[in-house]
């Protein structure tokens, strides 16, 4: 594997991680009006992560496997994605807004911890797609909790830099500079992850087969 793919598929995966976050904070943000309040929110930014991050997943992996990537292997990356995101909105709100803290008194150091605790049971769960091609996957788990707690400082900046600009502005630049934080952490350690030679083919599949 070139270092020159490497660089690039870690570069393409920050990007796409970038506009998943932002975008589906931004649908979330719709969508918590009409039902279901943050945990709606906290799915729609999930689910913008996974199916973002999907394809270049698929692309680095698959080329050199035995067996078709699977819908099972789509549906738990993205759940992943979901669950640790949805972790992370039930935790913060039920401590500022069921508990009565205040959002300063939560601080950022507990929003990195929550997120980092978010990005484990995200790089829990997407661990069972990645034992299926890559060795070492157990970095997976580190490396997400890792990526997904830095990542809170983005949103975290946000107060920061509302003091300096336009709040319009901040809220459209916090969940960028939180996702490519989280893309880039994440990325350079996935494009690392020793691959396995061949991958075991599903039952009842073809070792040429293709799906989704």
């Amino acid at each position: 594997m070139t270092d020159a793919r490497r660089y690039g598929t870690c570069a393409l995966w920050t990007a796409v991680t970038a506009i998943g976050y932002s975008l589906g904070l931004y649908a979330g943000l719709f969508l918590a009006h009409l039902a279901l309040g943050p945990l709606m929110a906290a799915f729609s930014i999930g689910a913008g992560i996974g199916l973002a991050q999907r394809p270049v997943l698929q692309s680095w992996l698959e080329p050199r496997r035995s067996r078709a990537w699977s819908p099972a292997d789509s549906a738990g990356w993205i759940l992943g994605s979901v669950a640790g995101m949805v972790f992370v909105v039930a935790v913060v709100w039920t401590a500022v807004d069921r508990m009565g803290i205040e959002g300063d008194t939560v601080g950022w150091l507990g929003l990195v911890g929550t997120f980092a605790l978010g990005g484990s049971l995200a790089g829990l769960i997407q661990k069972r797609v990645l034992r299926r091609y890559a060795l070492a996957s157990d970095r997976w788990i580190a490396a997400s909790a890792l990526g997904w707690g830095a990542s809170a400082l983005g949103i975290g900046l946000a107060p920061v830099l509302a003091e300096q600009m336009f709040d319009l502005f901040v809220v459209l630049l916090a969940p960028a500079i939180g996702g490519l934080v989280m893309g880039l952490v994440t990325g350079c350690v996935l494009v690392r992850l020793p691959l396995r030679q061949h991958a075991p083919a599903p039952p009842g599949a073809s070792p040429s087969g293709r799906s989704g």
